[in-house]
């Protein structure tokens, strides 16, 4: 007969390629969800003193099959909602997901879906809409920027990509 798989051959096949793409997916969200989290207790740690949340506890709650918000809320990250107006005004794109953010909203976890061309270039192109002006940052996949306007000065954001697009963790100096 021929060479492609039939019937449970077939199955199988496509069985094995969504768990494999499943295991990718939860590889990619651990992955984000660790970074935010060491991103929240260094900047704790540095402002506080003491660790307000623990990464280890994000850890063990992904492998336990926790979702992203379940694990930051169970070791102690504060998780602000609602984008203040002077966020959505002055780094904010419509197209954005806001995932996380710290109380002050100093530290942000934004999706960037992907569109026509690269996600991390239409942030990039994004944020200098808004007057953001780029400086090298010298790392691949980390990108600075300054403002002399508004009430923002400085933002640093670091990507990594995922399925349909891009997540971002945003550090913003605000006044």
């Amino acid at each position: 007969m021929g060479d492609k798989p039939q019937g449970r051959e077939a199955s199988g096949h496509g069985i094995a390629r969504r768990r494999m793409c499943l295991a990718w997916a939860f590889a990619v969200a651990a992955s984000v969800a660790l970074a935010f989290a060491c991103v929240l207790s260094d900047a704790a740690e540095s402002e506080a003193g003491a660790s307000a949340g623990d990464g280890d506890v994000v850890w063990e709650q992904l492998k336990q099959g926790s979702t992203e918000e379940e694990a930051l809320d169970a070791a102690g990250f504060p998780i602000a909602q609602e984008a203040p107006a002077w966020f959505r005004a002055e780094v904010q794109d419509q197209a954005w997901q806001v995932r996380y953010a710290t109380e002050g909203w100093d530290i942000v976890r934004v999706d960037v879906p992907s569109c026509a061309g690269d996600p991390a270039e239409q942030m990039i192109a994004s944020l200098e809409g808004k007057g953001w002006s780029q400086v090298e940052s010298g790392c691949e996949g980390v990108a600075t920027f300054v403002k002399t306007k508004g009430s923002c000065s400085w933002l640093m954001v670091e990507w990594m990509p995922y399925t349909d697009g891009i997540s971002a963790v945003m550090r913003i100096l605000h006044d």
